[in-house]
């Protein structure tokens, strides 16, 4: 869960010893761009694209329900979650929308400042619509998320 209270660690990448040897990454690195990999990989995902869908669909509805209760930690977790997978599955402005709606919490949070609820509450519902909605929501998810921006630029500058 996302807390203002825990500091960010952080990991010297030196300290971390290697777990292959570099002719072995570039082979491994060859072998996942070859071909064969990309089409197997493709076939993957087309099999799981509807319980990928389904899974976005859920956290779409565990985002709004962590919104009426006004948790900004669990808004903040389901949206990470939404933008990380909702791209692969054709749902790209659902996915915009949440990463917007990751990135203002995330400053908010940076800055000690509690997060707009008018700000949120407007990202919730529109992930919710760009996630359920068919063609209207890709023509218009550019102009939703451009129009979310500078709401939540506005706030941040109004703060």
């Amino acid at each position: 869960m996302f807390s203002r209270k825990r500091k960010a660690e952080f990991i010297d990448a030196k300290s971390i010893p290697p777990m292959m040897r570099q002719i072995d990454v570039a082979q491994f690195a060859a072998t996942l761009r070859s071909e064969n990999a990309v089409r197997r990989a493709s076939r993957a995902m087309t099999a799981r694209v509807n319980q990928i869908r389904d899974a976005v669909l859920d956290y779409v509805a565990a985002l709004e329900r962590a919104g009426k209760l006004g948790d900004n930690g669990e808004i903040y977790a389901q949206a990470h979650e939404i933008r990380g997978l909702a791209e692969m599955v054709g749902l790209v402005a659902a996915g915009r929308i949440a990463n917007k709606l990751c990135l203002y919490i995330d400053t908010c949070f940076r800055r000690g400042q509690t997060p707009d609820k008018t700000v949120v509450t407007l990202h919730i519902d529109a992930v919710g619509r760009a996630a359920r909605a068919t063609d209207e929501a890709t023509r218009h998810g550019d102009t939703v998320v451009t129009q979310l921006e500078a709401l939540a630029s506005h706030k941040l500058a109004a703060e």
